[in-house]
C-alpha cells in the first residue's frame, strides 16, 4: 500500500525525534476521523537495552505512545500536540518482540474545544496486542526544530526597545510583532501575545494564556493564574482573549477547569476596574462588564450584553445578548436576551431599549420584542404557554427565535 507520510512528513508534524519518534510511516488516513500508522519494531530500539535484557520485550505504555502520536498525526495540525490527560480501558493482550510490525490504528470520537477522545489499537499479524481509550489537551508547541513560528512573532527572551529592562518575560513566551511590555510585567512560559498587544505594567501573564492582536492591558491585572476551585487538581487548562479588548486595572481573570478546559474571552471588549472573570466563564464579543462585575464559574455572557457595576453573577448562569444587568444588581438567574434586568436579586424590568437603537435595531424589531417582553413576563402566563404563543405569533422572527432558543436552554430559570 502506498504511504500517506512518510517518516520526513511526520517529523514536520510531531516534535518527537529518535529514540521516542515511534511512527514509521501512515499508510491509511480518513479525514481528521480515522488513521493508521505503522512502526517496525528491531532489535536496535533503544528501549530493548533494558527491557529485558537477554528477553526483548516493548513496553505497554511505548504502544500506548504509539497510538498518541497516531492521533496528533490524525488531527494534522502543525503547531499543536496531543498531550495526555487520561487513558481508559487499557489492556495489553500479547508480547510485542524485535521483528513484529505495529500496526496502529486510531479513531477520533469527540472532540470538544481543545479535548480529543480518540480509541486506539496495537495489531501485530491481524491481532490486537494493545488497545486503550485515549484523552488529549490539543496544546501549542513552540519547541520543535523543525516548527517555524508565524511571520513576526519571536520568543520572549528577544530585548527591544518595547520591553521595559525590568519586565520580567520567559524567552519561551511568543511575542508577536510591535507587543510592548511595560515596567516590573511578568510574562510566563505558555503565554502567546499577539501583534501590537500592549501591557502597560505590573501585569503578571500566566499559565497556558494566547491573547490576541491589539489589546491594552492596564496596570495591576493578573491573567491565567489557577482558578479558584477546590476541586481544580492542577489540569492542563488554558485562558483565550481575542482581539482590540481593553482591560482596566486590577482585573483578575483565571483559566478554566475540566468542565470546558478554559475561560474564553471575545474581541472588543472593555472590561472595566475590579472586575473578575471566573474559570470557564466565556465571554462574548463587543461585552462591558463594568467596575467590580464579578462572574462566578462557568458564566456566559453573550455578545454586546451588559453587565453594571458592582454586580455579581452566580455561577452557571447565563446573559442574553444585548441585554444590560443594572449596577449593584445580584444575578442567579439568567437574563433573557434584549432585556433589562436590575435588583437584588436580578429581575427583569423591561426590554433594552436605548442598547438596541445603539445597536442599530429597527424600530419595528423594537416593537417586536416589546411585545414579546410582554406576553413572557406580563401576561401570567406559564413560560411553556408563553414561548407557545410566541412562537405561534411570530414563527422565526429572528430576534424573537433567540429569545425561546435562550430560555429553552435555561437549567437556571430566567429572570422573570
Amino acid at each position: 500500500m502506498e504511504p500517506v507520510m512518510m517518516v520526513e512528513d511526520i517529523m514536520n508534524i510531531l516534535p518527537h525525534r529518535y529514540p521516542f519518534l515511534l511512527v514509521d510511516r501512515v499508510i491509511e488516513k480518513n479525514g481528521t476521523d480515522t488513521l493508521v500508522a505503522i512502526k517496525n519494531v528491531t532489535i536496535n530500539e533503544e528501549f530493548f537495552n533494558g527491557h529485558f535484557p537477554g528477553k526483548p520485550v516493548m513496553p505497554g505504555v511505548l504502544q500506548v505512545e504509539a497510538m498518541a502520536q497516531a492521533v496528533g498525526l490524525l488531527m494534522l495540525d502543525p503547531g499543536k500536540i496531543p498531550l495526555f490527560m487520561s487513558v481508559d480501558k487499557c489492556k495489553f493482550r500479547k508480547q510485542v518482540v524485535p521483528g513484529d510490525q505495529l500496526r496502529i490504528e486510531v479513531e477520533k470520537i469527540k472532540v470538544k474545544r481543545n479535548i480529543i477522545i480518540a480509541k486506539g489499537k496495537c495489531l501485530v499479524d491481524g491481532q490486537v496486542v494493545s488497545e486503550a481509550d485515549l484523552m488529549f489537551s490539543i496544546q501549542s508547541i513552540w519547541y520543535s526544530p523543525n516548527f517555524e513560528m508565524p511571520n513576526n512573532y519571536r520568543r520572549g527572551k528577544v530585548m527591544n526597545e518595547n520591553i521595559h529592562p525590568s519586565a520580567i518575560v520567559s524567552e519561551s513566551a511568543i511575542l508577536g510583532e510591535n507587543v510592548h511590555i511595560g515596567p516590573y510585567c511578568i510574562v510566563g512560559p505558555e503565554v502567546v501575545l499577539g501583534n501590537g498587544t500592549t501591557l502597560e505594567s505590573h501585569v503578571v501573564i500566566e499559565g497556558d494564556t494566547e491573547i490576541g492582536e491589539n489589546n491594552y492591558i492596564y496596570s495591576f491585572v493578573s491573567i491565567g493564574k489557577a482558578p479558584q476551585d477546590l476541586k481544580y487538581n492542577n489540569e492542563k487548562t488554558k485562558v483565550v482573549i481575542g482581539n482590540n479588548n481593553r482591560i482596566r486595572e486590577f482585573v483578575t481573570i483565571h483559566r478554566g477547569t475540566d468542565d470546558k478546559w478554559e475561560t474564553r474571552i471575545g474581541n472588543r471588549c472593555l472590561i472595566m476596574a475590579y472586575v473578575h472573570i471566573a474559570h470557564d466563564c466565556i465571554v462574548g464579543d463587543n461585552c462591558i462588564l463594568a467596575n467590580g462585575a464579578t462572574l462566578a464559574g462557568h458564566v456566559e455572557v453573550e455578545e454586546y450584553a451588559v453587565v453594571g457595576g458592582l454586580t455579581p453573577i452566580h455561577q452557571f448562569v447565563r446573559i442574553g445578548r444585548h441585554s444590560m444587568v443594572g449596577g449593584a444588581s445580584a444575578v442567579n438567574q439568567d437574563v433573557v436576551p434584549y432585556t433589562l434586568a436590575e435588583g437584588n436579586k436580578a429581575r427583569a424590568a423591561y426590554i433594552n431599549i436605548v442598547g438596541l437603537k445603539r445597536r442599530g435595531f429597527t424600530e419595528d424589531e423594537i416593537l417586536t420584542l416589546r411585545d414579546a417582553y410582554k406576553i413572557i413576563f406580563k401576561k401570567k402566563l406559564k413560560l411553556e404557554e408563553a414561548l407557545q404563543q410566541l412562537e405561534e405569533k411570530y414563527g422565526t422572527e429572528k430576534n424573537v427565535s433567540k429569545m425561546i432558543e435562550f430560555i429553552r436552554k435555561s437549567k437556571r430559570g430566567i429572570t422573570r
